[in-house]
């Protein structure tokens, strides 16, 4: 809850680096889920904090801390079933970042397959990785 507070005051503050950076730590001490293999489960996270997880997972895979991975970056949203009035949340913020010109718009397309997940391609990731590395 003190982990959730803190990003959420960070994200609020518009200091996304340092949410960034604090759910790194709370995911060193396991205390909040990480991606892995390709995938960020978003599910039981409040908005401000799924930012800032998939803010972070972008910046592992920036750092080279671990490969591209071949299908790209699934990013589970949520649907918004468990929302007031069954309204997404989390997927409208996060496609808006994701468009954002702080992640040069690194965009994400709703799978076919499931619209409560978005997917970032392999090629799109490592064209924003070149970009990054070379400004």
């Amino acid at each position: 809850i003190i982990c959730s507070a803190a990003i959420s005051a960070c994200e609020a503050c518009g200091e996304r680096e340092t949410a960034a950076r604090l759910y790194a730590d709370a995911v060193e001490r396991e205390l909040l889920p990480q991606m892995e293999r390709g995938q960020i489960d978003l599910h039981g996270m409040i908005a401000p904090v799924a930012l800032a997880a998939v803010a972070s997972s972008l910046e592992c895979l920036a750092r080279g801390d671990m490969p591209v991975p071949d299908g790209g970056l699934a990013i589970i949203t949520g649907k918004g079933e468990h929302s007031k009035d069954n309204i997404a949340i989390i997927k409208p913020q996060m496609e808006a970042m994701l468009a954002s010109s702080e992640f040069a718009g690194l965009g994400a397309i709703e799978d076919a397959r499931n619209t409560g997940q978005l997917v970032v391609g392999a090629d799109d990731l490592r064209a924003w990785i070149d970009e990054k590395s070379s400004a």
